[in-house]
């Protein structure tokens, strides 16, 4: 694996690692992306600081995140791999024990279990929540995903 971000809520702590491919979608599922073509990994990553104000936190819904480089304190995190859910690195010894994983222990717990919640649906203009909202009409009662954001970036 190449060069990783972090990307981490100042507010409640969330964090995450995000390979270069990871922020391409990120950067495709906000609309700052119309290219369908893979970009170099300096360029997404130089992109991606320049939306860090307009992500919002997955945990808690606060926008505006710290993009940057992993802590220097823990020499392991630039190769290390991140979680495909949780998106925090997999320990090394995980990785020596089975090479292949793409989830952290917790999170392959969690699916073992059956506890794995719907993943979350975010608004592809602003990248804010979706959330199920009833429109009623004709006495019929729709139920349409709209965007979460206070006010709506009225994307739908």
């Amino acid at each position: 694996m190449g060069l990783v971000v972090v990307v981490r809520c100042d507010h409640c702590g969330d964090h995450r690692l995000v390979d270069a491919d990871g922020a391409f979608q990120w950067l495709r599922l906000l609309g700052r992306v119309r290219s369908q073509q893979p970009w170099e990994a300096e360029v997404v990553f130089e992109v991606f600081r320049g939306t860090a104000d307009g992500l919002v936190c997955r945990a808690c819904g606060r926008r505006g995140l710290f993009v940057g480089l992993p802590h220097d304190e823990d020499e392991d995190w630039p190769e290390a791999r991140p979680c495909q859910e949780c998106g925090r690195p997999i320990p090394h010894e995980r990785l020596e024990a089975l090479p292949e994983a793409t989830r952290c222990v917790d999170c392959q717990q969690r699916i073992d279990r059956g506890d794995d919640p719907a993943p979350a649906e975010y608004c592809p203009k602003c990248g804010s929540p979706m959330v199920l909202r009833a429109s009623r009409g004709s006495g019929i009662t729709r139920y349409t995903m709209r965007c979460g954001n206070v006010p709506p970036c009225r994307l739908h």
